[in-house]
């Protein structure tokens, strides 16, 4: 090959269960994978006992792939493997580009070079358990054009689902149909197989993955809500699982299988996942970071598994209280952690769209970074904090809730995903917070808090001080003081019946009413009579 730069040592990689940043490939062949997709046999550069060039299979989206690319000849494209995941199809470990660039130089290959499958990607065992010789998948060749599988079978057809190796073909009989499922196969990166699907990580979930199964904890659950659509009508609730590489997606349930697992999964508890689509997620609506999201209808299969230690119940990435100012956090979702300085009384409000009443709270908290926030909390979880638990000021650490910003003042807001812990133990974050609260931040709170965010009392005249001052924006306080009067006006008014303001009584230059029913509209001067 010329001096083009390629990662000869990708395939090998791939091989052992081992990964590379950013390899780049030599794209042999390409040929249609479907729809959507496309096959890309591509080279490393690297070369068997033989001399022949080793090659394997990229799988990739159609999209990334720009129409000028041609291979003819001996010059070969270039791709580079941004992000890419493992999966075994078909008996054969393969790529499956997530972020592909096509890079602007080529590999020219001599006229006389040969080639040949990588051995080690084939993932052959008999049913003793035992390795076997795998066969070659493509004969050793000057042309790759007509390259297909092991089993002589084009690339993966339209809708097409990826073959299950090395499955049972006859039924279990007794008490083995009811025990779970047990690793046979371990493959590269966090995948393994099991019998019935392939036990994978959450975070290499994606649309191409086929016949998977994640095993998690329930870290979240919304409340079951009723639809309806052109095809009728329909419930769905949504959760957030994690597993033990702390990958989070969220899974949304539809139909009878939201009927039957909402009241039966808990959250905190580990079940064990298949069967569910993976999509695109709708960042609208899914404020995780991972790039897909799982929808589980009828066909959804879940078991309930027994507690595993090395998954974690939550995961926090917390913000300090001082950057929530930022214009590009209003409107997304967060977490923080803070010391409640004030509180108030849960009371019932009416729902602006709904008209229904919900039960609200709200309270504010406080960080090392000197900032103090208005948390408002709704419904389940403004009821689940006690005010005996409040008042003694404790440390909340508080996941996914909505920044909101109004008249410059930021503040947060519960969501149907939201958790709140009190006092949270294993968190560094809290723990470092712990440490400066006890230190010096009760103590600064109550010598300089401010006003707007803590119970401090201020009297009238301080804040008539602060008023002449106040330059811009907006002045919050606390304080106690008794009505001294109270004005009888009426609070409602006559009002002229084309341009709708402020109509008084019709008075004379003396200053005396023309009539008791003369009446005056202050914005068009007309004369309007009152109606009864």
């Amino acid at each position: 090959m010329n001096d083009v730069s390629l990662s000869s040592d990708f395939w090998d990689a791939v091989s052992r269960g081992d990964t590379r940043e950013r390899p780049r490939l030599a794209v042999l062949t390409q040929k249609s994978a479907g729809a959507k997709n496309v096959l890309l046999v591509a080279t490393d550069g690297s070369t068997n006992g033989s001399g022949a060039l080793q090659h394997g299979r990229v799988f990739a989206r159609r999209e990334d792939i720009p129409a000028n690319f041609v291979i003819s000849g001996s010059a070969k494209p270039v791709i580079l493997l941004e992000r890419f995941s493992v999966q075994t199809v078909g008996g054969r470990r393969c790529v499956f580009a997530l972020s592909l660039r096509v890079a602007s130089d080529w590999a020219k290959l001599p006229a006389s070079t040969t080639f040949a499958p990588h051995r080690g990607l084939e993932d052959c065992k008999n049913d003793a358990g035992n390795d076997t010789p795998c066969r070659d998948i493509v004969a050793v060749s000057t042309s790759l054009e007509n390259e297909r599988d092991s089993r002589g079978r084009d690339a993966l057809p339209k809708n097409a689902k990826a073959p299950s190796p090395r499955q049972d073909t006859k039924p279990r009989r007794g008490r083995e149909q009811g025990k779970r499922s047990t690793f046979l196969v371990q493959t590269g990166g966090a995948v393994a197989r099991q019998k019935g699907g392939i036990l994978m990580s959450i975070k290499d979930l994606n649309s191409y993955s086929q016949d998977w199964m994640i095993k998690g904890r329930v870290a979240d659950k919304t409340e079951l809500r009723l639809f309806a659509n052109q095809r009728g009508e329909s419930q769905v609730f949504a959760a957030t699982i994690i597993d033990h590489l702390k990958g989070e997606i969220r899974a949304s349930f539809f139909g009878r299988v939201a009927a039957t697992w909402h009241p039966r999964l808990e959250v905190g508890q580990v079940y064990q996942f298949s069967r569910g689509t993976i999509d695109t997620a709708n960042k609208k609506y899914n404020s995780l970071s991972h790039e897909y999201e799982i929808k589980f209808d009828d066909r959804a299969v879940i078991v309930e598994m027994d507690d595993d230690p090395s998954i974690p119940a939550q995961i926090f990435s917390p913000l300090k209280l001082a950057t929530l100012t930022d214009d590009s956090l209003v409107g997304s979702v967060v977490d923080v952690i803070g010391f409640v300085t004030s509180f108030c009384e849960t009371h019932s409000v009416l729902a602006r769209n709904t008209k229904d009443e919900v039960r609200r709270k709200e309270l504010s908290i406080v960080d090392d970074s000197g900032a103090a926030v208005t948390v408002t909390l709704w419904e389940q979880h403004a009821t689940a904090l006690k005010d005996s638990v409040l008042a003694e000021r404790p440390l909340l650490a508080i996941k996914a809730v909505r920044v909101s910003e109004y008249a410059g003042k930021v503040s947060l807001t519960s969501t149907s995903r939201s958790v709140i812990l009190v006092d949270p133990h294993g968190l560094e974050e809290a723990d470092l917070l712990a440490a400066w609260w006890e230190a010096e931040g009760e103590k600064a709170h109550k010598a300089h808090g401010d006003p707007s965010h803590s119970s401090v009392i201020t009297d009238i005249s301080t804040v008539n001080a602060q008023i002449v001052e106040l330059a811009a924006g907006s002045l919050y306080f606390n304080c106690l003081a008794i009505v001294c009067d109270v004005h009888g006006d009426s609070l409602i008014w006559l009002a002229c019946p084309e341009c709708k303001k402020k109509a008084r009584r019709d008075l004379t230059r003396r200053g005396e009413p023309r009539s008791s029913s003369a009446y005056r509209c202050l914005n068009c001067n007309k004369a309007v009579e009152p109606v009864a």
